[in-house]
């Protein structure tokens, strides 16, 4: 039995196309050359933009214009970084900063010793107000209550010092931006 493709069944794997009649020209698909094509590239500091533009007619006549856009920023990784060391840092002050400011609250109002929140934020603030312990007198005031100094002291250096690192990170890890510029336009137009 013969096996005779059909012309109306085009997805048959083994459909091959008629073969060609005498004195007939086959015609290949060839894309036309861009009537007008541009191409501009853009590379300030670590980033480096390039957009492509370009416009032809195809075999049949339709305008076809196609675009492209690309950008990529070499820096974007190092910046990313700096804004979580920053933003860490930041919230591991604050935290410590809160810790301080409850400690000094809660000896100012006297509240009492025995119980298990205070215990636990007098135990974890104690580490960070020990080193200034000693400098100035302790002001009781009644019968509990206590203006820790030494704590008042812990709270503005443990600012400093947090302002003076946020800084530092930022400084350090921040990326470089060259100071250099350079743009690049090529147009080409067709005949």
């Amino acid at each position: 039995m013969l096996h005779n493709p059909s012309p109306l069944n085009q997805f048959q794997e083994d459909a091959q196309p008629p073969p060609p009649q005498p004195n007939q020209v086959i015609e290949q698909e060839h894309p036309a050359p861009p009537a007008e094509q541009v191409i501009s590239s853009s590379d300030r500091g670590g980033a480096h933009a390039e957009s492509q533009y370009a416009a032809y007619t195809d075999a049949s006549g339709t305008s076809i214009e196609r675009r492209q856009e690309t950008v990529e920023d070499t820096y974007q990784r190092q910046d990313n970084r700096r804004v979580w060391v920053t933003r860490t840092l930041s919230a591991c002050f604050s935290v410590l900063e809160v810790i301080l400011a409850l400690r000094l609250l809660f000896r100012l109002l006297g509240a009492n010793p025995q119980n298990s929140f205070i215990t636990l934020l007098y135990g974890l603030s104690h580490v960070f107000v020990s080193p200034f312990n000693g400098i100035f007198n302790d002001q009781a005031m009644g019968n509990r209550s206590v203006l820790e100094v030494s704590t008042l002291i812990a709270i503005a250096l443990y600012a400093l010092i947090g302002w003076g690192l946020v800084a530092l990170a930022e400084t350090i890890l921040r990326p470089s931006v060259a100071s250099s510029e350079r743009t690049m336009t090529t147009r080409r137009r067709g005949r």
